[in-house]
């Protein structure tokens, strides 16, 4: 998981079964997240955090699915092209039981490339809704940067209105209050999730969590 800095709380404290459950696989795999167990803060599992799906978000999945998985990530991050690959295959794999949600935390300190990637991703779900949007973010980490035009245009979209969106950095408030709000969960790197099951928060997922862990996760879930 690569590191964030400057957060601030916004937590009250819970704990759930399941949260007990993810805890222990944190300790068998958090060297995996690019980040070790030990430094992870012992309550991450243990905090109820005031998380909810919202109007502007692109869903992947069932959108009445009983489990959504909020992921807070960045274009740029090796670690979250790793976890796209599981989530992809985790939705493929529970079609009617997971949904998920994607929100923008680029690192612009150590990924000059990520905001802008963030804003050409909002400017073709504008104008293409959530299948483009996953379509291109997934092009993008299986990809390079430097072929975002040809991604964009392989979803179908206007690229004459998308090339004026992006010029205009049409999607940047957005951008920083996604930012803003992952610094107030006091979210640590990036990718990190939140696991929800009918609308409440369960868990937490501070790292690029194997699909094997994943998949055992959402079958405690279920």
């Amino acid at each position: 998981m690569e590191p964030i800095e400057n957060t601030v709380p916004k937590k009250k404290e819970f704990s759930t079964p399941l949260a007990i459950v993810i805890a222990g696989v944190f300790v068998g795999l958090g060297v995996f997240f690019g980040l070790s167990y030990k430094d992870t803060p012992k309550e991450e599992v243990s905090k109820e955090y005031e998380v909810s799906i919202k109007e502007s978000d692109y869903i992947f999945g069932n959108k009445d699915a009983d489990i959504v998985i909020i992921e807070y990530s960045d274009m740029e991050c090796p670690f979250c092209k790793q976890f796209h690959v599981s989530m992809e295959q985790l939705v493929k794999e529970y079609p009617n039981d997971v949904a998920w949600v994607y929100r923008h935390l680029p690192l612009e300190s150590i990924h000059p490339k990520a905001r802008s990637l963030a804003n050409a991703s909002e400017c073709v779900a504008s104008l293409g809704g959530d299948k483009a949007f996953y379509s291109f973010i997934s092009s993008v980490f299986s990809g390079t940067p430097d072929k975002v035009q040809e991604y964009a245009k392989n979803t179908g979209i206007d690229t004459s209105a998308y090339n004026t969106c992006v010029s205009q950095n049409t999607f940047d408030t957005k951008i920083t209050a996604s930012i803003d709000e992952a610094r107030g969960y006091e979210i640590q790197g990036t990718p990190f999730s939140f696991i929800l099951k009918d609308g409440e928060v369960i868990g937490t997922i501070p790292g690029a969590m194997p699909y094997e862990s994943l998949k055992k996760m959402i079958e405690e879930a279920k």
